[in-house]
């Protein structure tokens, strides 16, 4: 690290990087969908589209998120690096479990993910965590996605 430049000398300049961005309705699914960067106009378009105004979004402290009040939400924001992780019923914990799933799951298995394939695999986890109560119906509703390939009454 010098003066001029604050970074330390072993680390690589950083590179434009595909974001996965989720949402969770508390207790019930999450939607990921990977985007190309984390502006505000980026992050706030899923919002936008999927979320009726009048809903509570809490986020974390990403100023992305800043001015959803001017769309008609209720935007509670928390910062973890100013104050604990919740207050007052306001909290980021269910979209963190599945970030640490998500992270868990690429890091322990798969190694490495290329940003083309960054999707399928954001998909594949967001599966697996929607069908996390009932691990039951996951093979079904996998196999009824190739109904010609998999027909269960003949095997």
């Amino acid at each position: 690290m010098s003066a001029t430049n604050p970074r330390p000398a072993n680390r690589a300049r950083p590179q434009k990087k595909p974001i996965v961005f989720g949402m969770v309705e508390r207790d019930d699914d999450v939607i990921s969908l990977v985007v190309p960067d984390g502006k505000c106009e980026t992050l706030q378009a899923p919002i936008l589209t999927k979320l009726k105004p009048g809903s509570t979004i809490c986020t974390d402290g990403n100023w992305s998120y800043h001015g959803l009040e001017r769309h008609g939400y209720v935007h509670k924001v928390i910062d973890k690096d100013r104050e604990s992780y919740a207050r007052m019923g306001v909290h980021v914990n269910n979209i963190e479990g599945f970030w640490r799933h998500l992270k868990a799951g690429i890091n322990g298995t798969y190694i490495h993910v290329s940003a083309k394939h960054l999707n399928k695999y954001a998909k594949e986890f967001e599966f697996r965590f929607n069908c996390r109560d009932s691990p039951e119906r996951m093979l079904p509703e996998l196999l009824s996605v190739f109904p010609d390939i998999f027909d269960l009454e003949q095997h």
